[in-house]
């Protein structure tokens, strides 16, 4: 008979992540948009959201945008705006842990720019298993009139998530370096092409690239790492 306690293997935690909006896109009018009734996932009581959004204001002068999920107020994690041109986009994500929710699978999510109108604005949400609302790292880029690939620098903690997204001009795809795994890559407003791609497990200091297909006008993105809750 053993005299030492025998214990069970610990099975270290990892995120799960689906992506359950893609692409889905509005046009025109005011500082507002709502994407009623979109999917949300499953309920659990670890659900978060995870919003990625690409946006074309009316004009130069965009500082951002707030988003809300089933009227809650998503946390800001990471936002780039395009750099120069007559008319600013920008890229952004957002997370809000929304948990159980009375069991809901759907609801309203609303897009709301800041210091301009949309001409358009496009969603993308992922219901992510497990993790935190707040993210560990993010990065992001920006360029012009260029095919060089755009860089950051980005880490995620053992089990966690993250995701990323780009927009560039041209009728330009976008190839992700590793450890991402591109998910979705069209265009969805004339020449503007959106592309997503995500993460689950472990790196440390990686550089997150993203490289258009040519040269771009504009080109950018940012991403963002979250750890297990």
């Amino acid at each position: 008979m053993s005299l030492f306690p025998i214990f069970a293997p610990v099975t270290a935690a990892i995120a799960t992540a689906s992506l359950v909006v893609t692409g889905t896109n509005q046009s025109g009018g005011g500082s507002t948009h709502t994407f009623s009734s979109a999917a949300l996932g499953t309920s659990t009581a670890d659900r978060v959201i995870v919003v990625l959004t690409q946006i074309n204001s009316n004009a130069a002068g965009i500082s951002g945008c707030t988003v809300t999920v089933a009227g809650n107020a998503m946390n800001v994690i990471v936002e780039q705006i395009s750099e120069g041109g007559a008319t600013e986009q920008m890229v952004g994500i957002y997370a809000y842990a929304l948990g159980a929710d009375s069991g809901s699978t759907s609801g309203d999510i609303i897009v709301t720019a800041v210091d301009q109108t949309h001409y358009q604005s496009e969603i993308f949400v992922y219901d992510v298993k497990g993790i935190s609302a707040s993210s560990t790292a993010t990065c992001s880029d920006s360029d012009r009139n260029t095919s060089n690939q755009l860089t950051g620098t980005l880490s995620i903690p053992a089990g966690g998530f993250a995701c990323g997204v780009s927009r560039m001009g041209n009728n330009r795809t976008a190839t992700w370096s590793s450890p991402f795994t591109e998910r979705h890559d069209a265009s969805h407003t004339g020449q503007y092409y959106a592309s997503i791609a995500d993460s689950i497990g472990l790196f440390s200091s990686a550089t997150v690239g993203v490289t258009p297909s040519g040269s771009a006008n504009p080109s950018f993105f940012c991403a963002a790492s979250f750890a297990m809750a």
